[in-house]
């Protein structure tokens, strides 16, 4: 979601109107987790044996284009180069098996004496890959054809170019039609066992918190939502049998006294509520199928997102920087984005994008880093009715789908910046942003407009399952990470009860996420203590709920080269963390402190009282005393011991 120089390419790639068998039906329990529908069954890329979308040039949608378009010649709709440009091409990405012969067949021709036009086969981000280029000549229709194998790629381009700078190419013109790309195969399912790990249907009648926490404030960009916590905002709809619900993140105007120009650009004025929501400290994913079932929203400057980060990133500032990764070094997938518009059944409402961030510094720069890819509806919008979206999540490598069709595969088992940043532990996230600088200002009368979710699952195939093992073999653990409660004033060893292994030490950051309140302007969450070196802070907290993240780091760790204030970005230090929550009270022990002192001089009188009551109110002052030297002792606990105190001394009988 974050969009840091994000270079969409629109390759755009057909996702099919959705299938058989995503009707609701009876709850199911597989691996014990409970859930209404099966995973979608995925074709494989290529399987159809037809790689290419709209090799008819019916639609501009999934070619993406440079001084070029479709233009109709001899009754039938080609891809034209224009003349009068040095550089004109178009092209799309082809999701492909790996090590199989593929045919390019095509027709094309070009102006009279036309010159300097091919076609080839391109690698992302490298060069024509051996043996893929081939000449178009003549003023003819000509059909062409050529054979490539795909090798160790996954994904590849075919591109139609006219470049040179000669008179004879500047004035060229071309048309090519019915462009295919062919394997010979014919279509094949996955059939990949897939156990699930996790499924959440949102049938329980409001979020469970045990799985979701809120993303809070004015977070990224130059976006014009507030998140909030909010039920208007976010909030379970169920039918009448309360057993078919969708999670719902909805916009709604801020109050007119509440709203404020962004920070970050004062020309983009924060206009709606909306809701963003994540399962950070709650649950985490390594490899797997991680899939939801959505209806998204239209309109214009709509930025609904599925997405995941890693599970050890710092939070936008919110955890401290030495305990985490920042963005993009945490590792992004962009599962699902839309930008919409106000046309309705535009490409924009109708098109959803997949797209990988990381880097070992503050760019967006790895290698699959940015680059995306867009799979498009024929007509209509993603708004009509609900698809699924998900990806297929193997070490080195991720599959995005839309309904049954895998729409991109990212190979980064090559690029180590790739394995450090995505090949650990990601939380997913949904959010409705409402506006930005990708999707442009929003607009103003879109109060109401929905994301729905039907559900989210979560399962992992044997390979994956035991790739994902094997990795959590070196995570340390956590131990005896649980809710603490101190008195407002003082410090407590917050790590005394919890423990890691000897090859990492403990650190904890507290923000007051729990307190956050919606209304009152440009409200957010803050970093109010840095850890076990920042005691005075933590000290001077005022009463309230917090959250307490703890965090295992290596010893070994070192600082960044270029941010010390950070961890080393270029290592893949293994972390992990356990969020829990800090309870500051406000306590009044001066009454308690009295009534012990009270105490303890009828204690002195045993020529007065018997030993039996005597005895009794010795106990009591002993828990009395625990209880003020406690100091996370809250007023309820105070008061007990009062009481038990006061009961006590009137329990006092005379020899």
């Amino acid at each position: 979601m974050k969009k840091k120089g994000l270079k969409i390419l629109l390759a755009s790639l057909l996702a099919v109107p959705l299938i058989a068998g995503l009707n609701n039906s009876d709850k199911v329990e597989a691996n014990n987790v409970a859930h209404e529908h099966d995973l979608i069954k995925l074709e494989r890329p290529g399987s159809g044996g037809e790689a290419v979308t709209g090799g008819d040039f019916s639609s501009s949608s999934a070619w993406q284009w440079k001084n070029a378009d479709i233009q109709a010649v001899d009754g039938k709709n080609t891809g034209h180069l224009k003349a009068g440009v040095n550089d004109a091409s178009f092209g799309q990405v082809l999701s492909l098996k790996r090590d199989t012969d593929y045919t390019v067949t095509y027709k094309a021709k070009l102006s009279e004496n036309g010159n300097g036009v091919n076609c080839d086969i391109r690698i992302p981000n490298a060069g024509i890959l051996d043996g893929t280029w081939q000449g178009i000549s003549g003023s003819e229709w000509k059909e062409y054809t050529f054979k490539f194998n795909s090798g160790d790629h996954e994904s590849l381009r075919i591109e139609f170019v006219k470049w040179g700078d000669a008179s004879d190419i500047v004035a060229s013109e071309a048309w090519i039609s019915d462009v295919s790309v062919t394997d010979g195969g014919e279509g094949v399912e996955d059939d990949t066992t897939y156990d699930f790990i996790w499924a959440d249907d949102f049938n329980e009648g409001k979020l469970n918190e045990d799985n979701w926490d809120y993303e809070l404030g004015c977070i990224r960009g130059i976006e014009q939502q507030h998140y909030v916590k909010s039920e208007e905002n976010v909030y379970i709809d169920t039918d009448e049998t309360a057993t078919d619900g969708k999670l719902v993140l909805k916009a709604t105007d801020r109050a007119k006294e509440d709203q404020y120009d962004n920070p970050r650009d004062n020309s983009r004025r924060v206009i709606y509520n909306s809701g963003s929501v994540r399962t950070h400290g709650k649950q985490e994913f390594l490899y797997g199928r991680i899939e939801m079932k959505a209806k998204l929203p239209k309109g214009q400057g709509v930025f609904p997102a599925f997405w995941t980060l890693g599970a050890d990133f710092s939070l936008d500032g919110d955890i401290a920087a030495d305990q985490g990764y920042g963005w993009p070094r945490c590792g992004e997938v962009d599962i699902m984005e839309l930008t919409g518009d106000s046309v309705d059944g535009s490409y924009n409402n109708r098109t959803v994008y997949q797209t990988l961030h990381y880097g070992t510094d503050d760019n967006d720069s790895g290698k699959y880093a940015g680059n995306g890819t867009a799979a498009s509806l024929n007509s209509g919008n993603f708004n009509d009715e609900y698809h699924v979206f998900g990806i297929n999540w193997s070490k080195g490598k991720i599959e995005w789908y839309v309904d049954n069709q895998i729409v991109r595969t990212v190979d980064y088992s090559d690029d180590q910046a790739a394995v450090n940043a995505l090949d650990k532990p990601q939380y997913i996230q949904f959010n409705l942003a409402m506006g930005g600088a990708w999707p442009g200002p929003v607009g103003t009368d879109l109060a109401g407009t929905t994301y729905d979710i039907d559900y989210v699952y979560y399962a992992r195939s044997p390979q994956q399952q035991a790739d994902a093992e094997a990795y959590y073999a070196n995570v340390p653990e956590i131990n005896g990470a649980s809710d603490i409660t101190m008195q407002k004033g003082t410090t407590v060893n917050l790590l005394e009860n919890v423990t890691t292994d000897a090859d990492h030490y403990l650190d904890f950051s507290i923000n007051d996420a729990p307190m956050f309140v919606n209304n009152g302007g440009k409200t957010e969450v803050s970093l109010v203590c840095k850890g076990k070196d920042d005691l005075e802070s933590l000290k001077n907290l005022p009463a309230g709920t917090y959250d307490l993240h703890i965090t295992a780091i290596p010893k070994s760790a070192k600082p960044d080269p270029k941010d010390p204030n950070q961890l080393d970005r270029t290592q893949a230090y293994v972390l992990n963390r356990k969020t829990v929550k800090l309870i500051i009270v406000e306590s009044d022990k001066n009454i308690l402190q009295e009534k012990i002192a009270e105490a303890e001089a009828l204690l002195l009188k045993t020529d007065v009282y018997t030993e039996k009551t005597l005895d009794y109110l010795n106990k009591s002052v002993n828990w009395a005393k625990e209880i003020n030297d406690d100091v996370s002792a809250n007023q309820e606990y105070i008061d007990s011991a009062i009481a038990l105190l006061d009961d006590s001394m009137a329990r006092l009988k005379e020899k």
